[in-house]
């Protein structure tokens, strides 16, 4: 009967801590889409709640914010929390969905600077993948998020991009590879 009772009590506890996670993302959500309300300061403590929530829902409801050209400091608040992700499922769904699935070039080019806070490695296949997309300003987030991630597997994949047409895009690859310190890479550099 305790057993029971103990598995009921818990049961609620994690069902009350799910509905009071959905209401921080939707009452704040509805806060970060009324251009209306407040100042950016309400907007940037909207973005914080959400953020501090950290699931994949969390994630999905930032994602409009990374596009937003209107609201830099909202943007950057929502690419802060972003990048300060600890759960795995919402660190992959911001990896394979926002970087990879975004349309809109600036909202990708903040996923990535994003995922290059996080540093974490999982992160890679969708970082590598990046770096073939249309936008310079992707591209070159998506090398220095490998770079700062530090695994010398994505030397090959960088220096492939060694003759990117974009300037900054270029730079960001070589010092990518500078910073993943690999011998091999050093003579594609030199060209």
């Amino acid at each position: 009967m305790l057993r029971r009772y103990s598995v009921l009590v818990l049961f609620s506890l994690v069902f009350a801590v799910a509905l009071a996670e959905d209401e921080t993302i939707k009452k704040n959500a509805s806060i970060l889409k009324d251009r209306g309300y407040g100042n950016y300061w309400d907007r940037c403590d909207a973005v914080k709640a959400i953020g501090k929530v950290g699931t994949k829902e969390a994630v999905e409801a930032l994602a409009e914010v990374l596009s937003d050209p209107a609201d830099p400091p909202v943007r950057e608040a929502a690419v802060m929390e972003l990048g300060s992700l600890k759960d795995a499922e919402a660190i992959q769904y911001l990896a394979n969905v926002l970087l990879l699935r975004l349309k809109d070039p600036l909202g990708k080019a903040n996923a990535a600077w994003a995922l290059r806070r996080l540093k974490n490695k999982d992160t890679l296949p969708a970082l590598m993948q990046a770096l073939m997309d249309g936008s310079p300003l992707v591209r070159a987030n998506a090398a220095e998020a490998i770079g700062v991630i530090g695994d010398p597997s994505a030397c090959e994949k960088l220096a492939g991009r060694l003759g990117d047409g974009d300037a900054k895009a270029r730079a960001a690859v070589a010092q990518a590879l500078g910073r993943l310190k690999d011998s091999n890479s050093f003579d594609a550099i030199a060209k």
